[in-house]
Order: C-alpha cells, then sequence, then structure tokens
C-alpha cells in the first residue's frame, strides 16, 4: 500500500476511534501523548550526551526510548502526572506553533510554549477534566480527522505536508465537507455522552 493510501487511511481510523470512543480511550490516548512527549524530550537530552560520533544514534535511540517509556508509564499510572506531561505537551506544541505568528522569535517562542503549556495544565487539574468537555474536543478532532484523511484519499490535500500554516487552506474546502464534518462530530458527540462512563476522567483513575 503507498503512503498515498495508507497515511489517509491512519489518519480517517484514527478519526473514527477518536470521535466515537475518544473519552473512554482517554488514559491511553494521555499515555500515548506522553511517550511521543518523552520521544522528543530524550532526543533533546541526548545532544548534550556527546561521548563521539560512533555513539550519538545509539544515544539518541537509548533516551527517546528510556525517557518515553518513564513518562507514557506514568501518565497511564497516575491522573495527575498524565495530565501534566501531555495537555503540557500539547500546551507546548500549541504555543511554540503559534507564538511566530505574533512576531516572537527565539527565546520568546519557547517562553510562550512554556506559558501556554502552565496555562493549559493548570486549567486541566483544576476542572479535573470532565466528560463532556472531553467529548466534545474529542469528537471535534476526530470528525476534522474523518474529513482530512477522506481529503487526502481523493487527492484535495497532502495530508504529510499539512502544518499549522497550511492549516487554514482546509476552510476552503466547500460546504459539502463542512456538512460531512458536522454530521461525524454530532454522530461521535451523541455516540460519546450514551456511553456510561465516569463523568470526570480523574474518576477512571481511581
Amino acid at each position: 500500500m503507498s503512503p498515498e493510501v495508507l497515511v489517509p487511511a491512519v489518519v480517517i481510523a484514527a478519526g473514527l476511534v477518536l470521535c466515537f470512543f475518544g473519552y473512554v480511550s482517554m488514559r491511553w490516548i494521555l499515555t500515548i501523548i506522553g511517550g511521543f512527549a518523552g520521544w522528543r524530550l530524550g532526543g533533546y537530552v541526548s545532544t548534550y550526551l556527546d561521548l563521539g560520533p560512533e555513539f550519538r544514534t545509539v544515544i539518541y535511540w537509548g533516551a527517546a526510548i528510556l525517557i518515553g517509556l518513564l513518562l507514557a508509564t506514568l501518565a497511564f499510572a497516575f491522573y495527575t502526572t498524565g495530565v501534566l506531561i501531555s495537555v503540557g505537551a500539547i500546551g507546548y506544541s500549541i504555543g511554540v506553533a503559534v507564538a511566530p505568528m505574533f512576531g516572537f522569535a527565539g527565546t520568546q517562542v519557547l517562553i510562550c510554549g512554556g506559558f501556554s503549556a502552565l496555562v493549559l495544565a493548570i486549567v486541566a487539574l483544576a476542572s479535573r477534566l470532565p466528560k463532556v468537555l472531553l467529548v466534545v474536543v474529542t469528537s471535534v478532532v476526530g470528525a476534522a480527522a474523518v474529513v482530512v484523511g477522506l481529503l487526502g484519499l481523493l487527492g484535495a490535500v497532502d495530508v504529510t505536508a499539512l502544518t499549522w500554516d497550511t492549516l487554514p487552506s482546509l476552510l476552503t474546502v466547500g460546504l459539502p465537507w463542512f456538512l460531512l464534518f458536522f454530521a461525524v462530530l454530532t454522530a461521535g458527540i451523541l455516540a460519546q455522552l450514551k456511553g456510561k462512563s465516569k463523568p470526570r476522567l480523574a474518576a477512571a483513575y481511581a
């Protein structure tokens, strides 16, 4: 299967899981995000462990895998840690991506990322992540992923080339695709709200 088909298909599958099972899968989602955050952190840490070019690759993979597994385990085992790692990582990525749009550069971008991570983590911990909020968020992201994946399969967009800068171009895809997005979104929200699950994510860790 070619990447032009495989990547959109994976995006569609992930979108359907998020849209219809996002809340009940949230503990695993936090674990996966924590693992990716640890992977990136491990890669960053490895740049400061220079033991020579012959060990560079081993150190990179070793640090990335070890820290990735550590953060993923902590995110799965403890609610507070999972929220801090996962929501913080998402907040940092959003802050770093958005900061240049407001004219920030260099260290200012990192500060914006750190501030965004802190704010989102505090809000998440304070609210204890209620079910309705997570259902809406996962359904929106999932429905959007389904539409983007379908557009990728049809060759209307290059899924692998989407970035924060090119995402706004999706707003021009046309009314039928927006109607499909809202139809999938509505179905996802209704399906998740009908499920018998804890009213707040913190309870799922008890």
